[in-house]
């Protein structure tokens, strides 16, 4: 039987600031400007060292990162990330009313358990308990509970990750916001 071919790592759009990025074994790479010939070029340089590095298999691990944990530990990256001139924007408090419901509801559930029947069934306790805020149309930013929290924590945090603990949480998501706020935002 022939080995599978190694996928090549996508030439993607971070569509936010117009640059083209390449995720290679859990890391973003930023490559430069979409479409341009020298993000073409470096993106065809990250694959071709790639394609030679050696690669190790990794072993799964069992996390016994609750859902509470992950959530403290996104709330610390929150208190540092959602701030203007020094001061906590309006998102903490909607943020921090969102994390309430959770932790109430899936508390003590592993992290790597929390899925999308789980998101379901938070939404509908907001709803139930009237936590939701009216959002006019074309304008989602204005929700700051579960669908502002949930893509930011997947998208943005957890996405490929599996925590093995909480310090490794703290530790990926102080590293992410330091990245995030010196590439992405420049």
């Amino acid at each position: 039987m022939p080995a599978k071919a190694a996928l090549v790592p996508k030439y993607c759009l971070h569509k936010p600031s117009g640059r083209a990025y390449v995720r290679i074994r859990g890391k973003v790479f930023y490559v430069g400007a979409y479409g341009s010939a020298d993000s073409k070029r470096e993106y065809a340089r990250l694959i071709a060292e790639t394609a030679v590095q050696p690669t190790t298999v990794p072993t799964a691990r069992k996390s016994d990162l609750t859902v509470v944990e992950l959530c403290a530990a996104y709330l610390d990256f929150a208190d540092g990330y959602y701030r203007k001139n020094g001061q906590p924007t309006t998102h903490m408090p909607r943020l921090k009313a969102a994390i309430r419901v959770i932790n109430a509801l899936y508390g003590g559930t592993p992290a790597t358990s929390f899925g999308p029947l789980a998101l379901r069934a938070i939404q509908q306790k907001m709803v139930a308990d009237n936590a939701t805020l009216y959002v006019e149309p074309a304008s989602p930013w204005e929700n700051g509970y579960a669908g502002s929290f949930h893509s930011r924590l997947r998208s943005e945090l957890t996405d490929g990750e599996e925590f093995a603990s909480l310090a490794e949480a703290k530790h990926l998501a102080d590293a992410w916001r330091l990245e995030y706020n010196a590439i992405v935002k420049t």
